[in-house]
């Protein structure tokens, strides 16, 4: 059972064998492989690794992704120190639902966790929320927790998009695709918000990797670890086995297309390590999708095509106005307009390579045509199924971040040949100014150059920097301004009438869809102070089920509520209301007030509103 055992590095050096196992020169190698090499690039060229020159170049190449790692995660953190908005919308879920995770946890009640896990969100896989726990245990309950797990999703796509690039064509490229990975606009907006997408994004890479590096699902190990991330990434998000499924279709042909005359029991191992694949996230991902299929079914279509989708794009994706629109915004905003150009260039560089033959037989790379054709199974795939969603949110994109990465990597090492360092020194400086830029445009006094769309005359910038914090915008420039609302959670708990404090649970009306200023904002706020409210949206036909609402001044936020809103606030303003204006308002840093309603007590609640 060596032939699926086959480690790469030594792959190349004779490994004759006795009965009971391998060589003291192929046991070196393995031991080597296991400690050192998991990412590194493999191929003819690392055999001499043992000369000076070539030792050189490994420390090279392993010290600047080191750093290219520590500025990524530097400046990373230094966002985190800097913002102070509070957590919001689906960020402020995924952190509330960890917190109750974590309660359970803390409390040793294997029961609530388990019911919490599968329950809690019936429309969405919950693992995410469960990453953060570790962060709760160590720094409290706190959105911090949740850039934590950033923080390693970010080093893990990092590393992962190397060692993808580096197996195709060496460490050169490995530099370049981490460097293009982790310098992307889409991506740095991402690493500043606990959200599933950064860590689908790395559990995708890590996926291609482990499958590539699989050899065909002829490397146990490698298959493992395959097995681990499509697990994990069954119960990140929905679409995920959208990005990996063509990868996975291209190395269980490659299991069996290629050496037909193997022995029975070396076949027979590949179909375990197959099967392994496909069980395991089965069995990981059942007890949710079991117990949730008709309410995440209904929801994703929702989401997808539906009512919900129609708050993210247009009506009809597939006009051609539609796609060329979906086709800038991502060459445009998510990759900058550069990081664009720098893909285009790699695909030049790598059609002259993708037909030619003569592929070293003991070399352990696979052939040009064969990475290529890996690399786009995943990039078209989901391309295609994203353009023809009416939701449009481009977050989903970074499912495509890393093979397009790597694409990009692999063209351009192939095109500079041994003139590499160029276009190193290109793409990281260029990508490490984009990061600055997109961390924090204070930092470089820049506000972005602009390059002219000739049809939309619009959109493209070479550098694309963060965005204030806006309605729309969450991919933004440190919050320095402190929002009031763990003051507003405090006040409208211990306003709530005696009756209401007695029973020990409110019942809070959030009328608002606005940033900070929403259900899952003040429901997590009010979770991290254990107070005694049951938070959700105010339906205005039954305001009097309601112990307080919290409305505010201004802009009521996400159009979805702009109708609720405005009937809600008529009702408050008429005289026979059952609430009554508490006298404190609660300033916002954009001008607006927070304003708390309580309902009034039944002597002197005269109300008709029922």
């Amino acid at each position: 059972m060596r032939d699926e055992f086959r480690f790469s590095p030594a792959s190349t050096l004779p490994t004759h064998t006795c009965s009971r196992g391998h060589t003291p020169l192929a046991s070196f190698h393995m031991s080597r492989w296991m400690l050192g090499s998991c990412f590194a690039g493999e191929g003819s060229k690392d055999v001499k690794a043992n000369s000076k020159p070539s030792t050189d170049r490994n420390l090279l190449f392993s010290g600047t992704l080191t750093i290219l790692i520590c500025v990524h995660l530097g400046l990373a953190v230094y966002w985190m120190l800097l913002d102070h908005l509070p957590p919001f919308w689906d960020e402020a879920w995924y952190l509330y639902h960890g917190a109750v995770q974590y309660e359970a946890i803390r409390r040793l009640d294997v029961n609530a966790w388990l019911k919490a896990w599968v329950e809690l969100d019936p429309n969405r896989p919950s693992f995410a929320s469960t990453l953060a726990v570790p962060f709760y245990a160590l720094l409290g309950v706190g959105d911090d927790a949740g850039l934590c797990v950033n923080l390693i999703a970010l080093a893990l796509l990092l590393l992962s998009t190397y060692g993808l690039a580096s197996r195709l064509h060496g460490r050169p490229a490995g530099l370049l695709a981490a460097s293009c990975a982790g310098g992307y606009p889409l991506i740095v907006g991402l690493t500043h918000i606990f959200m599933v997408e950064l860590i689908k994004t790395a559990i995708i890479a890590l996926t291609l990797l482990a499958l590539l590096k699989s050899d065909g699902f002829r490397v146990r190990s490698w298959s493992f670890v395959a097995a681990i991330a499509m697990a994990c990434g069954s119960v990140i998000k929905v679409i995920y086995p959208i990005f990996v499924a063509g990868p996975w279709i291209l190395t269980a042909i490659q299991a069996f297309a290629r050496r037909p005359a193997a022995p029975r029991r070396i076949q027979g191992s590949r179909i375990i390590n197959v099967a392994m694949t496909v069980a395991l996230p089965l069995l990981v991902a059942a007890p949710w999708y079991v117990t949730n299929f008709r309410w995440m079914m209904k929801r994703s279509l929702s989401a997808s095509v539906g009512q919900e989708a129609s708050l993210y794009g247009p009506g009809s994706p597939l006009r051609p106005e539609n796609l060329y629109s979906f086709f800038l915004e991502f060459v445009g905003w998510d990759l900058s307009f550069a990081g664009s150009l720098f893909l285009a260039i790699g695909l030049i560089g790598l059609l002259p390579r993708v037909g030619r033959q003569g592929h070293v037989d003991d070399d352990p790379r696979p052939t040009p045509a064969y990475g290529v054709l890996f690399l786009l199974s995943s990039v078209l795939a989901g391309y295609a199924f994203l353009t023809s969603l009416r939701n449009q949110d481009h977050n989903h994109v970074s499912g495509l971040i890393p093979a397009v990465a790597v694409l990009t990597a692999w063209g351009l090492a192939r095109l500079s040949r041994k003139l590499w360092p160029l276009p190193l020194t290109i793409v990281i400086g260029y990508m490490t100014v984009q990061l600055v830029a997109g961390t924090d445009p204070a930092l470089l006094r820049y506000a972005g150059l602009r390059v002219t769309d000739p049809v939309n005359r619009d959109r493209l910038l070479l550098f694309y920097p963060a965005q204030a914090g806006t309605l729309h915008v969450r991919y933004a420039y440190p919050e320095r301004r402190r929002w009031p609302i763990t003051d507003l959670v405090d006040y409208a708990a211990h306003s709530l009438p005696p009756l209401v404090i007695a029973r020990g649970r409110g019942r809070i009306g959030v009328v608002p869809n606005y940033p900070c200023v929403e259900e899952s904002a003040v429901q997590f706020e009010a979770y991290r102070q254990r107070a005694a409210m049951m938070v959700e949206f105010a339906v205005p036909g039954k305001l009097c089920e309601y112990d307080a609402l919290i409305t505010k001044t201004g802009d009521p936020g996400f159009p979805n509520r702009t109708q609720a809103y405005s009937e809600i606030t008529k009702l408050l303003e008429r005289p026979d209301s059952c609430f009554r204006l508490l006298p404190r308002a609660v300033p916002l840093p954009d001008g607006d007030e927070v304003l708390v309603y309580v309902r009034r007590d039944e002597n002197d609640n005269q109300s008709t509103l029922r």
